[in-house]
């Protein structure tokens, strides 16, 4: 089953990174993912509007706003369903709004870890996808 997942981020170095990423652990396992990205808040709640992801990775500042925003919105309109992480380089400034998201990963980082983070999330959303629906 494709997993949708939305990454957000104002700065498309890391946004073109972080796909390729995703593209290699897709193309290294049986994972399939249809990935959108979006470079603002605004953007981001428009793909919101059509689109319930079951994963979101978020920078958590950003120019028309921050990825708290964005959290609520998607854990608004995916009633929870969709797991949450922020992407942050201020995880003290994180601690305010760390109810909203499920974790968040620290920047910069290397891409290897990065990948190795990504990698852990896109499976446990496998096994989260199978608890739902034998709830």
């Amino acid at each position: 089953m494709q997993k949708k997942i939305l990454l957000i981020d104002d700065i498309d170095f890391v946004l073109n990174l972080e796909k390729e990423l995703f593209n290699e652990i897709q193309k290294e396992s049986a994972l399939t993912f249809a990935i959108e990205t979006a470079s603002s808040v605004s953007e981001a709640l428009a793909h919101l509007d059509n689109t319930v992801y079951d994963l979101l990775i978020t920078d958590m500042n950003l120019p028309d706003g921050n990825g708290s925003e964005i959290a609520k919105a998607a854990a608004e309109k995916s009633s929870g369903k969709t797991t949450l992480v922020a992407l942050t380089s201020m995880p003290i400034a994180f601690e305010e709004s760390k109810e909203l998201f499920d974790t968040y990963l620290t920047k910069p980082t290397s891409p290897r870890d990065i990948k190795k983070h990504f990698l852990k999330l896109v499976s446990s959303l496998s096994s989260i996808t199978r608890e739902r629906e034998s709830s």
